[in-house]
C-alpha cells in the first residue's frame, strides 16, 4: 500500500488544518485526499511511497488549479 511521508494543507483555520493533516497522513494519499475536499477552503498535498518504492506527489484538484511546478535549477 502507499504510505504517506509529509502533508502540507492550506486552510484559513490552522488549529483544524493541523488536526486534519495528522488524519490525513495515516490515511494515505487517496482517502486522504477524500478527507481533504470535505473541507471547502481547504488545499492540500500528499507526499507518499508508492508500493514500488518510488516518491510521488498528490494533490486536491483545488490545490492542482493554483500549484505550479518551477522548472529545476
Amino acid at each position: 500500500s502507499e504510505a504517506s511521508l509529509a502533508v502540507t494543507l492550506y486552510s484559513p483555520d490552522a488549529t483544524l488544518a493541523d488536526a486534519v493533516s495528522k488524519a490525513v497522513f495515516n490515511l494515505g494519499p487517496v482517502r486522504g485526499l477524500a478527507l481533504i475536499d470535505t473541507y471547502p477552503q481547504m488545499l492540500g498535498v500528499v507526499a507518499y511511497r508508492k508500493p514500488d518504492g518510488t516518491t510521488a506527489l498528490a494533490m486536491t484538484d483545488r490545490t492542482r488549479a493554483v500549484f505550479h511546478k518551477m522548472a529545476p535549477r
